[in-house]
């Protein structure tokens, strides 16, 4: 990459990191909120809508929700994407107004889960970039072929090198997540299935009996 393309890659990012990013993975509620809602930028979803909205069939998580762990606090916000202010109106007309959705869930007072949903258009790469950027902490993302990730219900293909966190784009999203949000989550859903199997297998000799 030439020294030109290389300082102009390093503006957008840094334009895209104020505009865009609002949100960084192990901060406090009280911080992202102050600046996801500064200057009206960003607006909390009702909590009325927030349900509908986690479980929408376009939710590429929304088969995971019920195993998401007690003693969370979760909160739905839309950000606007270009100049201008933020209303509940926007949410209330528009299940999916143009812009940003952000999912967020907190434990102990700390994000450790966030899906940030790109409404009207698709997630480039500069803005991809710019969050995983704001997430990173102090340390750096690392590619991860599949054949090499560990056992995760969310998916990845990028982890933190403290590996602390993971991340993946799927589709018009995007998720950040703890390793350790990734467990509780996948222990909850495998204890279920390991229920549900031994059900069927209880099930198979009445159900095949005079066969």
């Amino acid at each position: 990459m030439s020294n030109l393309k290389r300082s102009l890659l390093l503006l957008i990012t840094a334009g895209l990191l104020a505009g865009t990013a609002h949100a960084r993975i192990g901060e406090s509620r009280s911080s992202l909120e102050n600046r996801l809602f500064k200057d009206r930028k960003g607006v909390k979803v009702p909590a009325r809508d927030q349900s509908n909205w986690i479980t929408h069939k376009s939710v590429p998580y929304r088969a995971l929700y019920e195993f998401f762990p007690d003693g969370i606090e979760e909160a739905v916000y839309y950000k606007i994407a270009e100049d201008g202010q933020a209303t509940t109106a926007d949410v209330n007309e528009n299940q999916f107004p143009d812009g940003w959705m952000l999912h967020v869930v907190y434990k102990n007072g700390q994000s450790v889960f966030e899906a940030y949903r790109r409404n009207g258009a698709g997630i480039t790469r500069y803005e991809e970039e710019a969050i995983l950027v704001v997430n990173q902490g102090g340390s750096h993302w690392q590619r991860v072929n599949a054949k090499e990730a560990k056992p995760s219900v969310f998916g990845y293909n990028l982890e933190r090198a403290d590996g602390q966190v993971r991340a993946q784009l799927r589709g018009n999203y995007l998720l950040v997540y703890r390793v350790e949000f990734d467990e509780v989550v996948k222990a909850g859903k495998d204890e279920a299935d390991a229920e549900t199997d031994a059900e069927k297998k209880d099930e198979a000799p009445k159900s095949v009996e005079g066969f």
